[in-house]
């Protein structure tokens, strides 16, 4: 089974859980890529064995190995790494790949480093700062305008409940809407799925995707979003929870 992966792009840690955005961080990231198996791009499910080192060849072992078993459609697959807090230390780090299909295993050669966006989880100048350590001392003359500033707590909140408008709502794997309100879920096929704001923002908000349910393995991508709807597909089974935050 002479095989050949492609690295399309590796992204940093994302906790498909709403939860994340609100409270605490996670050491997982996303790995995206694509497989060629025999001169052909893979189809079916693959198990895939990850090994993360601190070396190109040898070296020592970071963490425990990871199996997967994303299914391929076209070659391309998604699949959620995480192998704890310090393995991303600031030190270069190289992901080993044993691919099994069938009766075939082959370990892919040689290594593939991860590149900056993991590394998210670890900025090597803010490691050296002390808590508390940042005053005024250190803040260039000017730095912050008189106008950015606000000395009562009620402009604060006049101007975010003034000018932001949140959006937030939970859609099962069959597109109904369980949670929320303010939008319309419209099921235009059976993995993707349009939202439409009941009030349009008057800008392109920002939407933050994270996956619904305990159950499956799914993996939820924002195809398009405008200042009136977004849309997105899934690649698994479960629903998915979303937040939307722009001007009025």
């Amino acid at each position: 089974m002479p095989v050949a992966l492609i690295l399309l792009v590796a992204l940093s840690m994302f906790n498909p859980r709403m939860s994340a955005l609100r409270a605490q961080g996670t050491t997982a990231f996303t790995y995206q890529g694509q497989l060629r198996d025999g001169g052909t791009n893979a189809n079916g499910t693959y198990t895939m064995i990850f090994k993360l080192y601190d070396a190109i060849s040898n070296g020592n072992l970071i963490g425990s190995a990871i199996t997967n078993n994303p299914t391929l459609a076209n070659g391309l697959f998604t699949t959620s790494l995480d192998f704890g807090p310090g393995a991303f230390d600031g030190n270069a780090r190289w992901l080993e790949i044993t691919i099994t299909n069938g009766p075939d295993t082959q370990t892919l050669s040689p290594r593939v480093q991860v590149l900056p966006a993991p590394y998210a989880q670890y900025a090597a100048i803010a490691a050296t700062v002390t808590n508390g350590a940042i005053n005024s001392a250190q803040l260039a003359p000017g730095a912050v305008a008189d106008s950015n500033i606000s000395s009562t707590t009620a402009l604060l909140k006049s101007i975010s409940e003034n000018n932001l408008q949140i959006v937030r709502g939970t859609i099962n794997a069959n597109g109904v809407a369980v949670e929320g309100q303010g939008f319309t879920v419209n099921v235009t096929s059976s993995s993707t799925r349009t939202i439409n704001f009941a009030i349009p923002f008057s800008a392109n908000p920002t939407v933050a995707l994270g996956q619904h349910g305990s159950s499956g393995n799914s993996v939820v991508d924002l195809v398009s979003s405008s200042a009136g709807s977004f849309s997105t597909v899934a690649n698994g089974s479960a629903g998915f929870e979303f937040i939307a935050i722009g001007p009025k």
